[in-house]
C-alpha cells in the first residue's frame, strides 16, 4: 500500500525512509536561490545575460552572435570562469577545473 510517505513494507512494518517535512525543502530551496541570486549580483551584465539566454537554450554561437563575442569558444571560456567563481562562492565542487 503506497500513500504520502511511499510504500509501506508490511514485512518490514515499517515505511522505506523518514517522511521528508515539506517546510524544510521550502526553506532550503529559498536560501540556495537567495545565494544564487546573490551571486549572481556579483557578476557583471554581459555575465548575466550569458546565463539568462543559456537557461533559454540559446546556442554558444547564437550568444556569440548577440553579444559580440568573436567566438563560440569565449563564451564557453565565460561560462568556464563564472562556473569558477560559483563554486569559490558556494564552497561547492561543480567540476568547474
Amino acid at each position: 500500500m503506497e500513500d504520502a510517505f511511499g510504500e509501506y513494507d508490511e514485512d518490514k512494518n515499517e515505511y522505506p525512509h523518514e517522511p521528508v517535512d515539506p517546510a524544510v525543502q521550502i526553506e532550503e530551496d529559498t536560501v540556495s536561490q537567495v545565494q544564487v541570486d546573490n551571486f549572481l549580483d556579483t557578476l557583471s551584465e554581459k555575465d548575466r545575460k550569458i546565463l539568462e539566454l543559456r537557461m533559454d537554450d540559446v546556442t554558444y554561437e547564437e550568444i556569440a552572435e548577440l553579444l559580440d563575442f568573436k567566438t563560440h569558444s569565449a563564451v564557453i571560456k565565460r561560462i568556464k570562469r563564472i562556473g569558477k567563481a560559483y563554486q569559490q562562492y558556494a564552497g561547492i565542487d561543480l567540476g568547474f577545473k
